[in-house]
C-alpha cells in the first residue's frame, strides 16, 4: 500500500501536466483565427459587421471581385477580394492572415486598392499602378480610383474594419438647362464636353502609397460624351459627370459643350474655367448652365470627397 500511495502524487502531476499542455495547444488553435475584413470608403456609410451597403462616395459601389492588398501582423501584400461587391472581403492569394489572441494582441494593418504585385510579397518600388485618366467611363475609372486605409483589430477580436480614403481628386460637373432656353426644351442627354491643359498620366506606388504625376508626358485633353453607362446621370434637363483626376496644381482650361438636341446640335457652347488646386481626397463641384449669350464663373471652394457643397457655377453660352 505504501508503494501505491508513493506513486499517486507523481501520476497526478503527470496528468495535470498533460492537461495543461493540451489546454495550451487548444488555446493556440482556438485563439488563432483568420482575419475577418470589412471595408467602406470615406464619404460612404459606416462600417457594420454585415458590411451591407458599404459604398464608395458619390454613389459608386464596390464592384464584384474588387481586390485589395493588406499588410500587417507579419503578413505582406495579401490579396483579399469582395466577391459580391458588398464590402465583405475574403482571402484570395498570399495568406490568409491569421490573428492570434494570445495576450490580447492588437495588430495594425494597412490596405490599398487596386491590388498590384505578388501576393504575400512586399511590393517593390517598381511595382506601380499606372494611372491614365483620359478615359472617364465608369468602367475605366475603377482602374485608377486609388484608395488607401489603415486599421487595427479590437482587443480579443479578429475583425478589422477599413475605412478607405481617396488618393485621387474629384472634379464634378453638373450640367443644367437654362430657363432662357426652356421654351425650346433642349435635350442634354448625350451631352459632350471637352477640357484641356492638365495632367492625365501618373502612377501609384503601393510600397509607400504615393501618387506621382508623370509631368514628362505633358498635358492632355479630356473628351467625354455622356451615355447610358452613366445611368440616371445622363438626363434630359440635367446631367452630372464626376471626373477622377490626378492631384495637381491649379490650371486654366477651355471648355466646350455640344448637344445632340436637333435644335442645338450645330452649336458649340464654350468658355474658360479656372480650376483650383486639385488635392487628394477633395471634391470640386461646378454647375454648368447652358445659356445665352455669355460664360461666367464664380469663386470656388473645396469640400471633402463626398460632400455636397458646390465650388462655383458656370453659365455656358453659345
Amino acid at each position: 500500500m505504501k508503494k501505491i500511495f508513493r506513486y499517486i502524487p507523481i501520476a497526478v502531476a503527470l496528468v495535470a501536466f498533460a492537461s495543461c499542455s493540451s489546454d495550451d495547444a487548444n488555446d493556440n488553435v482556438v485563439n488563432s483565427k483568420e482575419l475577418n475584413v470589412f471595408a467602406s470608403i470615406e464619404g460612404g456609410v459606416a462600417n457594420v459587421s454585415s458590411a451591407a451597403n458599404e459604398t464608395r462616395a458619390l454613389g459608386t459601389s464596390w464592384d464584384a471581385n474588387d481586390e485589395i492588398g493588406i499588410t500587417g501582423n507579419g503578413y505582406s501584400n495579401v490579396k483579399y477580394v469582395t466577391a459580391s461587391g458588398n464590402g465583405t472581403f475574403a482571402h484570395a492569394l498570399g495568406g490568409p492572415i491569421y490573428y492570434s489572441n494570445n495576450n490580447n494582441n492588437v495588430a495594425d494593418y494597412w490596405a490599398y486598392y487596386p491590388f498590384v504585385g505578388t501576393p504575400g510579397t512586399t511590393p517593390t518600388a517598381l511595382e506601380v499602378v499606372p494611372l491614365l485618366t483620359s478615359n472617364q467611363t465608369p468602367a475605366k475609372q475603377k482602374e485608377y480610383d486609388v484608395l488607401v486605409a489603415r486599421a487595427s483589430n479590437s482587443v480579443g477580436s479578429n475583425v478589422v474594419r477599413f475605412n478607405f480614403r481617396h488618393k485621387m481628386a474629384s472634379l464634378t460637373f453638373v450640367f443644367v438647362r437654362s430657363t432662357n432656353l426652356a421654351a425650346n426644351y433642349p435635350d442634354l442627354t448625350g451631352l459632350r464636353f471637352t477640357l484641356n491643359n492638365f495632367y492625365l498620366n501618373g502612377t501609384f506606388s503601393p510600397r509607400d502609397t504615393t501618387i506621382t504625376v508623370s509631368t514628362g508626358l505633358g498635358i492632355g485633353t479630356l473628351d467625354y460624351t455622356m451615355s447610358a453607362d452613366d445611368g440616371a446621370n445622363n438626363a434630359a434637363t440635367q446631367c452630372t459627370k464626376q471626373l477622377i483626376l490626378l492631384p495637381q496644381a491649379a490650371f486654366t482650361t477651355s471648355m466646350s459643350v455640344t448637344l445632340t438636341d436637333p435644335d442645338y446640335s450645330g452649336k458649340t457652347f464654350t468658355g474658360t474655367l479656372n480650376v483650383p488646386q486639385l488635392e487628394a481626397g477633395k471634391n470640386y463641384t461646378v454647375t454648368v448652365t447652358v445659356d445665352m449669350p455669355s460664360l461666367t464663373f464664380s469663386t470656388s471652394s473645396i469640400t471633402s470627397w463626398g460632400g455636397s457643397t458646390s465650388i462655383g457655377s458656370v453659365n455656358a453660352s453659345v
